[in-house]
């Protein structure tokens, strides 16, 4: 199975979609983030979206690729993609009953020892057509070879990894047996490798895992619980995927770096599994 660079600057075709309150509630309490901005509609006209919100959205594209172009991609190369980065610029948080449009770009394709790596860039645009979210997702497909060197390398951000860093916080997480399965639902982000263990086994992999996006989005929970960070003033996440968490197990989030400047805040961190491995590196939170 190939692919090669000739996809990169191909344009996807919009998505338009109306942001109900029962997504974006559901999405919080998926993750237990029961922040008053999330949930008090009694008080907030507009109810926030959880920061990690947006990939629920653009999720509905990724896994239907072969539907927003008119160029030929393989259904069978769709199925093998999987999360390896994460990377979200924020003007501001989407709010419940709120018109987006999503606009995509195929941003880099690159050869790696495992298969090829494909970043998407995602524009969300509000009714006044102006951009307030811009998120870069990447996906490995295993087995599928890139046909030739690749190409888009330098529009995809660069993620800082620090080396040897020690933690100056961490706190340790519990997984519910059922979380994937609640994820699975609420957030609308669908792959039998999270709710199958058959299907998750005849990948090799030993258990169902948690989807990535949920171990962010419990993340930034404990990050903005602890540090008494307000969602709204949330600007940057940036993550890689790189190891698995099985639900059942703890999870433990470590804080690496905290960098206060000019009211802007930087936290650097990583999550690991419950065999210690960091599911999530390169984790970086950007605060204004």
């Amino acid at each position: 199975m190939e692919i090669n660079s000739t996809l990169v600057g191909l344009q996807l075709k919009p998505l338009n979609k109306v942001i109900s309150k029962r997504f974006t509630t559901n999405y919080a309490a998926t993750i237990n983030d029961l922040k008053p901005i999330y949930f008090d509609d009694v008080n907030c006209e507009q109810l926030a979206a959880h920061p990690v919100f947006p990939v629920s959205l653009s999720w509905e594209i990724s896994a239907n690729l072969d539907e927003f172009t008119d160029y030929p991609i393989s259904k069978e190369i769709i199925h093998r993609l999987v999360h390896q980065t994460e990377h979200m610029e924020i003007s501001r948080l989407l709010m419940s009953g709120e018109e987006v449009c999503i606009k995509g770009e195929i941003v880099a394709v690159l050869p790696h020892n495992m298969g090829t790596r494909i970043v998407i860039r995602y524009d969300y645009f509000d009714n006044e057509n102006k951009l307030v979210i811009r998120e870069f997702t990447g996906g490995l497909a295993f087995g599928v070879t890139c046909e030739d060197e690749g190409k888009g390398k330098e529009n995809i951000p660069v993620m800082e990894k620090l080396e040897n860093a020690k933690p100056i916080w961490s706190v340790e997480i519990p997984i519910d047996r059922g979380l994937p399965y609640i994820y699975d639902g609420c957030a609308n982000i669908v792959s039998p490798i999270h709710t199958s263990p058959q299907f998750a086994k005849s990948l090799g992999l030993p258990d169902i895992i948690l989807h990535g996006t949920a171990t962010l989005a419990i993340a930034i929970r404990e990050l903005t619980n602890h540090f008494k960070i307000d969602p709204m003033d949330t600007k940057t996440i940036a993550v890689r995927f790189t190891d698995m968490v099985i639900p059942g197990e703890n999870i433990t989030l470590e804080v690496l770096r905290k960098n206060e400047e000019n009211d802007a805040l930087a936290i650097n961190f990583q999550v690991l599994n419950g065999k210690g491995k960091a599911a999530i590196s390169s984790g970086y939170l950007g605060v204004k």
